[in-house]
């Protein structure tokens, strides 16, 4: 309210306002009085926060903390944590948590967790709203229940040798068959050493993560657009039932291609993760490489002047399998073929069920987070990607420094559709998920290495599954398997 005085008429209405603002409740106002403090919205409280298996995130964010004080009030303290044993019943120690991302499973179905609050993680608020959608509905999803804020989640892609496609004249491959032609052909030294100059000793068609810890997710990630139909939740197990479905005729055809493309060089092969791919790439020795960019990677081999890089989405596939009526169909005309494979890495922010101040600890990891921090914290990990739209504005923190500026865009871009997918699978994030995907790893090293068949190795995985399952409890693994799919 401002009062005015004025003469009009000859009359001062001065002292006539202020009588008529003392009966409304008006208060003069007091120009010699002190402004009151300002109060920052979580002053005089303490956040713990833990950070899992992720030295360069705990650092990066360690050096935020006069930052995080100086704009919210409160203090922050960060433990870095190797090796937790997230499995045991023991709350978590701290208000938050940064984690690998296949670990919210396991800590949902512990009761360890306490739900993002509804006032942050809705489409109204500008911070959660600029996540990429499919980390918002699926990535932070628990069955209906909102529980982590996405810290990025890289999904493999396709490196290849724009340089040596362009001379050669070729594509690249949109669809897992033309994938494993393209392969081929590029296998052939020869060939290739007409184009452009490779090492006389080392070179490879393509290259592949078949490491321990990579084997089976590589699979799943050849399998993912031949076996998740729209119509059906089934893919990894039979949704009511936890049968592994492990061993259906879309992962034993995509381990055929696998085994037909790495076993000439399989003992080589089990040994790289996708850091060995991409350096493979980066060194010249390969014309294609499933990976993905990062920005916080080792330097990079002196010389890469001469290899220009190109990217595309993992292929697809125009067949794909039905669960129920055991057969194999063709996509709708105009539907993507694509389907990305979640979880395979990333990092999310999880809010302990313990913490006093569940609300100042939702807030923390969104600023963390965030776009307004610079680089972003994420950006310092290995085993994460870019998680928000605002990113794409600067994305020279995400790629490696050999990309081009025109390289790092088209990263972006896709990247961008990637996340706006309609039908995703993810690898495993319910309880047990190590001994399942090391059961896999098996099967592959050993199917790659001819020691066994795609279909007998798989097999022999399911056989293990169901083991797994029993052990820990089909029903209680049902209904993590269920609330993974987005299911109550």
């Amino acid at each position: 309210m401002y009062c005015f005085s004025f003469r009009l008429y000859g009359l001062t209405l001065t002292l006539l306002a202020s009588l008529l603002l003392t009966n409304v409740g008006c208060v003069p106002v007091d120009e010699e009085a002190e402004p009151q403090a300002q109060h920052l919205p979580l002053e005089g409280i303490t956040l713990k926060l833990l950070v899992a298996d992720d030295p360069a995130m705990a650092k990066a964010i360690d050096r935020l903390r006069g930052e995080w004080k100086a704009q919210s009030g409160a203090t922050l303290e960060v433990t870095q944590v190797e090796g937790t044993d997230w499995h045991s019943g023991e709350k978590l120690d701290a208000d938050a948590a940064i984690c690998p991302e296949a670990l919210l499973g396991v800590l949902a179905e512990s009761e360890k967790l306490a739900e993002i609050p509804a006032s942050l993680a809705n489409y109204r608020d500008p911070e959660w709203n600029d996540l990429f959608e499919l980390l918002r509905v699926r990535t932070a999803k628990w069955g209906s229940q909102t529980m982590a804020v996405p810290f990025g989640s890289p999904v493999l892609t396709v490196y290849y040798r724009a340089d040596l496609f362009k001379k050669m004249g070729l594509a690249p491959p949109k669809t897992w068959k033309e994938y494993h032609e393209l392969a081929k052909k590029l296998a052939d030294r020869d060939k290739v050493a007409e184009n452009i100059q490779i090492d006389e000793a080392i070179w490879y068609g393509t290259v592949e993560p078949l490491a321990p810890g990579w084997a089976g997710l590589t699979l799943l990630a050849h399998a993912a657009a031949q076996a998740k139909h729209p119509d059906n939740y089934s893919t990894l197990f039979q949704i009511d039932t936890m049968r592994p479905l492990i061993n259906s005729p879309p992962m034993i055809l995509a381990l055929s291609q696998v085994v037909d493309l790495i076993h000439p060089f399989a003992k080589e092969a089990i040994t790289w993760t996708p850091a060995d791919t991409r350096r493979l790439f980066w060194e010249g020795k390969t014309a294609m490489a499933l990976t993905w960019p990062t920005g916080a990677e080792t330097p990079l081999p002196s010389n890469t002047d001469g290899i220009e890089i190109g990217l595309v989405e993992l292929p697809g596939s125009q067949a794909v399998y039905h669960i129920d009526e055991q057969r194999w169909i063709k996509r709708d005309k105009g539907a993507a073929i694509q389907v990305p494979l979640l979880g395979i890495a990333g990092r999310i922010g999880v809010i302990s069920k313990g913490s006093s101040y569940p609300e100042g600890a939702a807030k923390l990891l969104l600023w963390l987070s965030g776009k307004g921090i610079h680089p972003p914290v994420a950006s310092q990990s290995r085993a994460t990607t870019l998680s928000r739209r605002s990113f794409l504005a600067n994305l020279r923190p995400w790629v490696e420094t050999a990309f081009s500026e025109n390289a790092a865009l088209c990263y972006g871009d896709q990247t961008a559709e990637v996340f706006q997918r309609q039908d995703s699978l993810f690898a495993l994030r319910i309880p047990g998920r190590a001994a399942y995907l090391e059961s896999l790893d098996q099967a592959v090293q050993q199917a790659v290495q001819q020691k066994g068949s795609p279909q007998a190795a798989l097999s022999q995985a399911a056989r293990e599954w169901q083991s797994i399952t029993g052990r820990l409890g089909v029903e209680a693994q049902k209904k993590a398997y269920q609330k993974s799919l987005g299911l109550d």
